[in-house]
């Protein structure tokens, strides 16, 4: 019987803990990437399998570029989209073709910040 409800209780913690990770997001990471892409106009492709992988201690450091994403629309610039969760705010970040993005906790507050005080401004 002892056996019988410790493995429930281990079962109920594995629930709740499952149930506290948004999807994309490791359980070093102090966000989670819920959408990427990489491309221009009216081309581009995900990639956002390849960027949560990327992401190492709760930071994304990524090269936006073609060696890292391929090329899915030739001799145009292209940038690469994330957008990430993040407190239960959702963010968008962009870097440009051969420009490095990071992502990390103050980048994030940086965000938030601004978002909320646009928010203020267009409610006024």
């Amino acid at each position: 019987m002892k056996t019988l409800v410790t493995t429930i209780l281990g079962i109920c913690m594995l629930f709740l803990v499952a149930g506290n990770i948004v999807a994309g997001e490791t359980k070093d990471s102090i966000f989670a990437v819920v959408k990427a892409q990489y491309g221009a106009g009216e081309k581009w492709v995900d990639v956002t399998d390849k960027v949560t992988n990327a992401v190492k201690d709760g930071t994304l450091t990524m090269v936006a570029s073609n060696g890292n994403f391929g090329d899915p629309i030739e001799g145009i610039a292209k940038s690469l989209k994330v957008i990430v969760n993040y407190n239960g705010v959702e963010l968008t970040f962009t870097a440009d073709e051969n420009v490095t993005l990071t992502i990390d906790r103050i980048a994030l507050d940086v965000a938030v910040t601004a978002a909320r005080e646009a928010a203020e401004k267009a409610a006024k």
